[in-house]
């Protein structure tokens, strides 16, 4: 679903909004996630990635999340990258991956993993579950809707 249209009365206190129903019936929908940038492109042999102070400190109060990373057209590129120490001074995210030569790319996107390789803290902050009430398999893609 996609809000299409959305009215706030301030006067009486109401919101009204309409629903497109986009299509989307398969799969894992990931509705809530912070989201990172990458603000530097990886190189070889590294276990870490750059990104702002501002995005760094929505991470920083989780232990241990599992993330993916998508390149800037939201394909996933890496999947179930833990997330093993925040720096909200540097901006400095380090994982237990060691990334490949040039593998992650300057304003590639960083968000939860999908539902089952999450952790449980993770798990409660924003899965739904999709057309079959269910919440995927850890093969299964995720559709992202992301703030």
């Amino acid at each position: 679903m996609e809000v299409i249209k959305k009215n706030v009365d301030w006067r009486n206190g109401t919101v009204s909004f309409d629903l497109l129903n986009t299509g989307f019936a398969k799969g894992t929908y990931q509705v809530i996630s912070p989201t990172m940038t990458i603000s530097e492109s990886v190189y070889y042999g590294v276990t870490y990635f750059d990104v702002s102070v501002a995005d760094a400190t929505k991470y920083v109060n989780f232990t241990n999340p599992v993330v993916q990373i998508c390149d800037a057209g939201m394909r996933q590129q890496w999947s179930d990258v833990v997330i093993t120490d925040v720096n909200t001074t540097t901006g400095r995210i380090t994982t237990d991956t060691t990334f490949a030569a040039d593998t992650i790319g300057l304003n590639w996107i960083v968000t939860f993993a999908d539902y089952n390789d999450a952790t449980d803290e993770q798990k409660l902050y924003g899965y739904i579950a999709d057309s079959d009430d269910n919440l995927g398999t850890a093969d299964d893609d995720a559709h992202l809707i992301i703030p």
